[in-house]
């Protein structure tokens, strides 16, 4: 018994696996988009709070010490201990006033006490 497919599905077909890195990297963004979208409206899980104090540390050699205490990858922590030393010289040049109303971005930010 042989299947006929109709000529629109093959080009279908056809597009979908010619473009399938483009279509990937899109959903991988729109997924993104949504768990941020979603942060703004829930608290850490402790998982996610194990992460954060991890990656915490002032310096690159704490962060990797604490890094090895958890069952996760190091590398996860290091780049997220690089996301954190970035974003606190960011918001290093926002009046202070300013940084606690910042919204969700503040909130992951704030969840552990400023060095001052």
């Amino acid at each position: 018994m042989s299947t006929k497919y109709p000529a629109e599905a093959d080009r279908i077909e056809a597009w979908v696996i010619k473009n399938s890195n483009w279509l990937a990297l899109g959903i991988i963004a729109a997924a993104f988009a949504i768990r941020v979208a979603y942060a703004g409206s829930c608290y850490l899980n402790p998982d996610e709070a194990e992460h954060f104090g991890a990656a915490r540390p002032a310096s690159w050699l704490g962060a990797g010490t604490a890094a090895l205490m958890l069952a996760h990858p190091p590398l996860f922590i290091l780049v997220l201990h690089g996301f954190l030393v970035r974003a606190d010289r960011a918001d290093s040049q926002v009046a202070e006033p300013r940084r606690r109303n910042c919204g969700a971005r503040s909130r992951i930010l704030m969840a552990a006490p400023q060095p001052r």
